[in-house]
């Protein structure tokens, strides 16, 4: 690994990106809850769950001491 932090801009790519995974995957799981889809709330839950996971390798990555 590198020993610098990434640039804010790689940030704050990750977390939009995250975010917007975040509120696909939330809304197409609701999608599927209310129209008795369970393979769609399933890819729901899943993309949600990508989210979710780039947010805290962005907060992860931010918050990494220097050595």
């Amino acid at each position: 690994m590198a020993d610098t932090r990434p640039s804010a801009n790689v940030l704050l790519t990750k977390y939009l990106v995250g975010l917007l995974l975040l509120v696909i995957g939330l809304a197409l799981t609701l999608v599927g809850v209310f129209n008795g889809a369970h393979n769609l709330t399933l890819v729901g839950l899943a993309i949600a769950a990508v989210g979710m996971l780039l947010i805290v390798l962005k907060i992860i990555a931010r918050n990494r001491p220097l050595h």
